[in-house]
């Protein structure tokens, strides 16, 4: 059976009807995924142990007639912007590449409790960051630390603290300093002069946009345009 070219329910169908077994197809479907993306560009990770777990779950619910939903046993795939639990999730962005939740994300348990197999999540897309904020070091008078203008009002709070994107010495890192600043750990020995531009990735582009009136469109070190944000501060 080309479980591939089968769509979701008639792949439910075939479970129903004991034509195939859902361990066979996430079988299938697995080692499509590793032969086909052996450098992860498609799938950031694979959930293999989890699939397999589900995957015989849901047979032996088939097997005894008690699935729970036409896509019981179905194998499927989940995008990286939905939280997996124990697997890296990281929303496309850099910002977010270590973040590993604890749970899943309340369509993904849905989906779960009703039967279907978690075969992995995909990657977001293929795109660069492409969003930044940058901000200037205002003060450097304490060793290891310096301090930047750019603090609780220059980004979203709901996410990860902001990542350096450059500017800054390898192993600095960012952290919230006020309403106003921002500060900057630096490794032994390292310093940034008064003045210096650091660039950030932008933890949650949406929130963190609405702060500002206007994007300053950057091609290399040239400044190509500038875009108001128009619908600043609006719901509608």
């Amino acid at each position: 059976m080309d479980f591939a070219a089968m769509t979701a329910l008639a792949l439910g169908r075939a479970f129903e009807k004991g034509e195939a077994d859902p361990r066979d197809a996430t079988e299938d479907f697995l080692a499509r995924a590793r032969a086909a993306d052996p450098d992860r560009r498609i799938y950031v990770s694979l959930l293999e142990t989890r699939a397999r777990a589900e995957a015989e779950a849901a047979s032996a619910r088939a097997k005894l007639g008690l699935r729970r939903h036409a896509l019981d046993g179905v194998p499927l795939s989940w995008k990286d912007l939905f939280d997996v639990a124990g697997a890296a999730t990281a929303g496309g962005t850099l910002a977010l590449k270590d973040r590993v939740p604890a749970r899943d994300a309340e369509v993904l348990a849905r989906a779960t409790r009703l039967g279907s197999v978690a075969l992995g999540n995909g990657a977001s897309f293929p795109f660069e960051t492409s969003l930044f904020v940058q901000m200037s070091v205002v003060s450097n008078n304490t060793k290891n630390l310096a301090t930047t203008d750019a603090g609780f009002k220059s980004f979203s709070t709901d996410a990860e603290p902001p990542v350096l994107f450059s500017g800054a010495p390898e192993g600095a890192g960012y952290f919230f300093f006020g309403d106003e600043q921002g500060g900057i750990l630096l490794p032994d020995g390292a310093q940034l002069p008064l003045g210096s531009v650091l660039t950030a990735m932008t933890p949650h582009c949406d929130p963190t946009v609405n702060l500002y009136d206007a994007y300053h469109v950057v091609r290399g070190d040239v400044l190509v345009d500038i875009w108001p944000s128009e619908a600043r501060g609006r719901s509608a």
